[in-house]
């Protein structure tokens, strides 16, 4: 990836470690150090360039880093897929991305954001609601037959007529879900970071599996994205059948 040199002065950079500037000048020396003073957890080691730019490290002195890069004018955003790097090679590279050097990411294995959300997608998004009105279609489409054939006790075309109409919109609701946890959700999740100056990721912990999990920041940081994501999950899954609900219950209720 080519990197396009900056000429921002150092002064305009701005070192955080957990959401916090780190006093003094952003500088290797202030770098080291705070690299030494990372536990794991959810520590997180921040160096912005403004506007938009910055290098993370999450991880600890004893068990190594991960890293992550945001670059916006080449749209870079960069995961490390090291299994975990020394406290000397990320200092190294903060101190290249510090200075602007373009090789600032020699010497670590990089994926995009997109591989690390969805390991490069090899589907379309909504597959899964045209996948289950195939196979609800067919199943339906079938004991149309064999009530036609007097294998089945008939039914009434209306309720035939409703049937298909209830099939279609399980697809659709189903093929909306799809979209929303393939695309839309992890979508919100990296922007909501790199607005918050967090790293939003899917949690695949057994008891809190498919939520977001926030690392780095503040609490106050933390909670915002733990209760945006609560909202954003229950209005994607419960309002798409409640709304028909009730505009089924307003027309046929009475």
């Amino acid at each position: 990836m080519e990197h396009i040199p900056h000429q921002d002065s150092l002064e305009e950079l701005r070192l955080e470690l957990n959401g916090s500037q780190v006093p003094g000048r952003a500088d290797e020396a202030a770098i080291s150090s705070a690299l030494k003073r990372m536990q794991g957890g959810d520590d997180m080691l921040t160096l912005r360039r403004p506007p938009t730019d910055f290098i993370q490290a999450t991880g600890s002195l004893r068990d190594g880093f991960a890293l992550n890069v945001y670059e916006d004018a080449n749209g870079a955003n960069l995961y490390s897929t090291n299994a975990a790097l020394p406290a000397t090679m990320v200092a190294a590279i903060f101190a290249r991305f510090l200075r602007g050097e373009g090789d600032w990411q020699r010497g670590v294995q990089w994926q995009s954001g997109a591989a690390q959300q969805g390991k490069l997608q090899r589907r379309r998004p909504g597959m899964a609601g045209l996948i289950a009105l195939g196979l609800f279609g067919t199943a339906y489409l079938a004991a149309g037959v064999l009530i036609a054939l007097g294998k089945l006790p008939g039914a009434k075309g209306s309720d035939y007529a409703i049937g298909w109409i209830a099939i279609v919109g399980l697809a659709v609701y189903i093929g909306w879900l799809d979209v929303f946890f393939s695309a839309v959700r992890p979508n919100l999740g990296t922007w909501l970071g790199k607005q918050l100056g967090l790293r939003v990721s899917e949690s695949f912990n057994l008891l809190d599996a498919g939520t977001w999990t926030a690392r780095g920041g503040s609490l106050a940081r933390r909670l915002i994205v733990y209760v945006l994501d609560l909202s954003l999950l229950v209005a994607a899954t419960i309002l798409p059948l409640a709304i028909p609900a009730l505009l089924a219950f307003l027309i046929f209720g009475g």
